[in-house]
């Protein structure tokens, strides 16, 4: 299966899925909205400021709909580790 291919899957699983974010099919993520989960996720992972830069390029471009809704899955996900971590007694 080459590239584009795998990138159109996910695309159309992210379409019929219905994703479980509270945001309906359809209605594209703010950026704004994006901007707080990327920070979310740089805070958690610690990530490069370069490498946050290149994901806010994806954010932005062709196929924005697409990864700012990943990227708002994945905040989500680190909001629920953050919290389920924070608890616990090392």
């Amino acid at each position: 299966m080459n590239m584009n291919s795998r990138k159109q899957d996910a695309r159309s699983q992210v379409k019929t899925e219905g994703s479980g974010i509270s945001n309906p099919q359809g209605v594209e993520t703010r950026l704004s909205d994006t901007a707080a989960d990327l920070q979310i996720i740089r805070a958690f992972f610690g990530m490069s400021t370069n490498r946050m830069q290149n994901i806010w390029d994806l954010c932005r471009g062709d196929d924005r709909g697409f990864y700012r809704q990943k990227i708002a899955l994945l905040a989500e996900t680190t909001r629920t580790m953050r919290h389920r971590t924070n608890g616990r007694v090392s």
